[in-house]
């Protein structure tokens, strides 16, 4: 072998070598490249995935921040429901205090109004017994219906001074003095004044009740 064939074969190997260093290098660097590619585009995703991380992260916070807002609303509406019920349960005591006391003073009232009403009933029935134009026992009655709230309203019947009207029935009974139905006694003593200045006989007996009357 020449030496210009070995030189030859030296030159073909040694391009060979270049070519396949070439072509190493190129491919290298496209590997390369595809590798960088790869990782920014896992990059992308990991921040991707970061971001939506956060932004439910920052959705529960509110929601949470929501959530403590209406829990502490819900304990100032309680805490207004609470004082709103005991001034309920407050008011309430003072109008059954209120009402209890009511009732009392009206069965006092009342227990006074019998008292007078009684009184009144008394001195009528007196009257009538010392009023010599009402016989014995002819006592005009007196009204002892109980008391109503149009009642309690009459004077005439607040003060017992109301007298029972003579009915048709009565007066066609015998032997009964009927006297006006009137509810003012001066008026009742005005009515029978004049019979009794009336002059009457000396020795007449007076019918009505049944005695004699001394001379007028």
């Amino acid at each position: 072998m020449d030496a210009s064939t070995i030189l030859w074969i030296v030159v073909a190997v040694a391009g060979v070598f270049l070519i396949v260093a070439i072509v190493w290098g190129v491919t290298g660097r496209s590997r390369k490249e595809r590798a960088l590619e790869h990782q920014r585009a896992r990059a992308a995703d990991l921040r991707r995935e970061g971001e939506a991380a956060a932004l439910d992260a920052q959705r529960r916070e509110a929601e949470v921040s929501r959530a403590a807002a209406d829990a502490k609303q819900q304990d100032a509406n309680a805490a207004v429901a609470e004082a709103d019920a005991a001034s309920a349960a407050a008011e309430a005591e003072r109008a059954r205090v209120d009402a209890e006391n009511r009732r009392r003073e009206s069965q006092a009232r009342e227990a006074d109004a019998q008292v007078a009403r009684a009184e009144a009933e008394e001195r009528l029935r007196e009257a009538d017994r010392a009023d010599p134009d009402v016989p014995e026992g002819q006592e005009a009655p007196l009204q002892t219906v109980g008391r109503t709230p149009e009642a309690a309203e009459d004077p005439a019947v607040e003060t017992g001074t109301a007298r029972a009207t003579p009915t048709d029935a009565d007066a066609t009974r015998p032997g009964v003095h009927h006297r006006p139905a009137v509810t003012d006694r001066s008026t009742a003593r005005e009515e029978v004044e004049p019979s009794v200045g009336a002059a009457r006989p000396v020795d007449e007996p007076d019918v009505e009740r049944g005695t004699d009357r001394p001379p007028v």
